[in-house]
This record gives C-alpha cells, sequence and structure tokens, in this order.
C-alpha cells in the first residue's frame, strides 16, 4: 500500500505560489499546480474552468466562470486498480472500501487547499453531508453521477416534516457551540463524515 499527500497537498502549493506572486506585485495569474485558483487585484477578469467528463478526456461536461476562486477535481477514474473500476486511489477509511460514490467532485472555494480537501472527502460523503460543509466554507460543489448526470448538492435546501434548512444550520451552531466540535484538515474523516451528518439529523 503506497500514501501520498495529494489530498491536500497540490491545493496548498497552489495557495502557496498564488501569494508569493501577489507578495511581488503580480494583479492577476491563473495558478495551476495540481489545483487551480485565478486571482486578480481588481477584481474584473473571470475566468473559465471545466469539469471533465470522466468516459471522454477530451471533452468537458460543463464550463463554469470562477473569479478570485480556487478549482479542485477529485474522481476514482484518475486512479483505477482493476479493470472493472471498481477499486481507486480514493478509498472510506470507515469501511476500508475504495468504490467510488461518484464519478468525480468539483469544488469551487475562496482557496485552493479548502477546494482540494473537501473535492477528495466529499468523495465519500453522502449529499447531506456535503450541503452542510460546503456551505459552512462557503463552497460550491458539482458530483458528477455514476450515470454522468451533474448533481450540485451545494444549491439544493432540503425541508421535511420535522425541520427547515436554517434548523439544520442553527442545529449545527449549537452543536459546534456545546460540544466545541469545528471540523478541521486533520480531523479524521470518518468524525467529519459524522458530525456533519448528525447535524442534519438532530
Amino acid at each position: 500500500m503506497g500514501l501520498s499527500l495529494n489530498g491536500i497537498a497540490q491545493g496548498y502549493i497552489t495557495d502557496k505560489v498564488t501569494a508569493l506572486l501577489q507578495q511581488h506585485g503580480i494583479r492577476q495569474a491563473l495558478v495551476d499546480m495540481g489545483e487551480i485558483r485565478g486571482f486578480d487585484t481588481d477584481n474584473q477578469r473571470t475566468w473559465n474552468v471545466g469539469i471533465r467528463n470522466p468516459q471522454n478526456e477530451e471533452s468537458t461536461l460543463l464550463t463554469l466562470p470562477m473569479q478570485n476562486q480556487a478549482f479542485a477535481t477529485s474522481g476514482g477514474y484518475g486512479t483505477v486498480m482493476d479493470e472493472a473500476g471498481k477499486f481507486t486511489h480514493l478509498f472510506d477509511p470507515c469501511t476500508g472500501t475504495a468504490t467510488p460514490r461518484y464519478r468525480s467532485v468539483s469544488v469551487m472555494a475562496p482557496t485552493a487547499a479548502v477546494a482540494d480537501a473537501f473535492s477528495t472527502a466529499f468523495s465519500i460523503m453522502d449529499e447531506a453531508a456535503i450541503r452542510t460543509a460546503a456551505r459552512a466554507k462557503q463552497a460550491k460543489v458539482w458530483l458528477v453521477m455514476p450515470d454522468n448526470r451533474i448533481e450540485n448538492p451545494s444549491l439544493k435546501v432540503v425541508f421535511d416534516k420535522k425541520s427547515s434548512f436554517s434548523r439544520i444550520q442553527q442545529n449545527l451552531k449549537v452543536k459546534r457551540s456545546s460540544e466545541n466540535l469545528e471540523p478541521r484538515f486533520s480531523d479524521d474523516l470518518c468524525h467529519f463524515r459524522t458530525v456533519f451528518k448528525s447535524s442534519l439529523e438532530n
């Protein structure tokens, strides 16, 4: 078995290079160190980023505008361990399985480190947990489903007979306050997922 820091390292170094360029007076640039971050001091430049079609490397499923944001994508198709595609480099530490829940996960966030870490973590999380985490960090998410449809859980608001979205938000704030649970990248992914899932269920 081999382990790497690719779950966040590429996003981290992208942010570091971006900061270095800004410190030296560069006013706008599109930085790609494995993940993408575009910045423009004058807030005028819009960059276009695409979500790759997992079934066809030469095509994109969706093109998105991006301004002073970062963009990262994780997908099991990147490193497949068997011919059937059931085992990939993305595995669930709670179950030990490596069967992808989605074909790919793309995240747009204020920093590349957040986008990179979230795109990896979201690959093993359900849509309800993804929605809560994305809103907490002002991130947008696009999921390529097994049938190649694109879902955007970060823009969905779910209402049921027990609670509205505002109540879910309040429950999350109360839980964080009472239990001192603020998600950090160093947290175990199992704990990270459990916290957000329980906040939706209460």
